[in-house]
């Protein structure tokens, strides 16, 4: 073979080479290219799937719940809940083009539609729900549990779908009670430790730390109840079976003062409905309904804190808007109205009506003066544990005596009675 030959060849075989090479290159670039696009793809996919859950939740309204179909995962989706947890409050959700409560069933929360006979179970807590609350608006719906490892799940009502989850607030013991503010922006932690802790959340941001918390002295008794107050979101309350604690964070940090039935003194005016009790009287009728924590409100006009009696009355104090852990309230912003001759064992406000419930199951409105407007006897009830009202109301007109009807509003009920002993 020629020199001229021998070159041809070469090159031909390093030409070959060469595409061979170059078709090498080609394919692997496809398989980068198709790779690439299978992650974005991917990516794209994973970012439409949070998008649609995000707008699930943002598209939701008071229908979407039960108007769309229930699909079973598996064989053991859990199909129906019996039964409820009788120690827990019932929450009125809807009640306008049909009847829609939120109560506690060990485990689980479940949205129950009376109109259609239909349930959405709350399912992710892995000990007994220990408490629930809504928003005033009732689309939020924040559960959680007592024991270690706890959660406090915010869930919206419309359409079943957890929004956030807050862990270990309290890692010790879990939470005893909680609440929403007015606006919906802040949640209230009370936990169950031996020395218990009080937090205020921003739930709505990814934080993992609350806003500001403080520790309750045990002296106080244990606390079961709390509340925002409706007309300043930067006062709340707590209350044991004989002690009221008033919280402020107007300063930044949550400080508290104690009001405290045993520093009531006799003496004071002779009026039939308004007195002065001696601290063993107000003690003793303080603690016949220890069983019932939520008889603690604010009062919805004025800047009072009312707790509600065993023996059918009310103590009412006059609290001052920034009062610091040293101060007390004086003897003559303390009073106790008597309302009833029946234990009140549910004290609740709803627009400008105070509502109690008793013993006799008899559920009573006053106004912000204290005077009996409208009362409900006729339903043979058992002792009310719980009162919750729907958000849709109607205007109408009381029966009255005189020649002018003032105008009042309306609200359906929710009021769960305690089981015949």
């Amino acid at each position: 073979m020629s020199d001229a030959e021998e070159l041809v060849t070469s090159w031909g075989e390093k030409n070959k080479q060469s595409q061979d090479g170059d078709d090498y290159d080609e394919d692997e670039k496809k398989q980068r290219s198709s790779s690439d696009e299978a992650e974005e793809s991917a990516g794209v996919r994973g970012e439409e799937t949070e998008m649609t859950r995000q707008s699930q939740v943002y598209s939701a309204t008071t229908d979407t719940l039960f108007s769309k179909s229930q699909t079973r995962t598996h064989a053991l989706s859990l199909e129906w809940v019996i039964g409820m947890t009788p120690a827990l409050p019932v929450f009125s959700l809807q009640d306008h083009d049909q009847l829609v409560i939120l109560y506690a069933g060990a485990h689980i929360g479940i949205i129950y539609n009376h109109t259609s006979k239909t349930q959405h179970t709350l399912q992710g807590h892995c000990n007994p729900i220990s408490c629930m609350c809504v928003s005033e608006d009732r689309r939020w719906v924040a559960t959680t549990e007592r024991g270690t490892k706890n959660l406090v799940m915010i869930w919206d009502s419309y359409s079943g779908i957890p929004v956030q989850t807050l862990f270990d607030c309290h890692p010790d013991c879990g939470v005893v009670a909680m609440a929403f503010s007015k606006d919906t922006k802040h949640l209230v932690t009370l936990g169950a430790e031996d020395v218990q802790c009080l937090c205020v959340w921003d739930w709505t941001n990814q934080k993992e730390k609350p806003l500001c918390f403080t520790e309750i002295n045990p002296k106080y008794g244990y606390q079961e109840h709390v509340l925002f107050n409706q007309n300043d979101s930067n006062q709340l309350l707590t209350n044991s079976d004989s002690q009221v604690l008033l919280y402020s964070r107007a300063q930044g940090d949550l400080q508290y003062v104690a009001l405290n039935f045993k520093k009531l003194c006799a003496g004071g005016g002779r009026d039939a409905s308004v007195s002065h009790p001696s601290p063993a009287d107000l003690s003793q009728t303080v603690n016949k309904a220890a069983r019932f924590p939520n008889r603690c409100v604010f009062h919805c006009r004025k800047p009072q804190v009312l707790a509600a009696t065993a023996a059918g009355g009310l103590v009412v104090w006059d609290v001052m808007k920034d009062m610091n852990e040293n101060q007390t309230v004086p003897r003559d912003r303390i009073k106790v109205i008597s309302l009833q001759k029946d234990p009140i064992t549910v004290l609740a406000i709803t627009d400008s009506c105070i509502v109690t419930g008793d013993t006799q199951g008899d559920i009573k409105f006053y106004n912000d003066e204290f005077q009996l407007v409208m009362w409900y006897d006729e339903f043979n009830l058992d002792t009310i544990v719980s009162i919750s009202f729907s958000k849709e109301c109607t205007e109408g007109f009381l029966k009255a005596c005189t020649l002018e009807a003032k105008p009042y509003i309306f609200r359906n009920f929710v009021c769960p009675q305690s089981a015949p002993e």
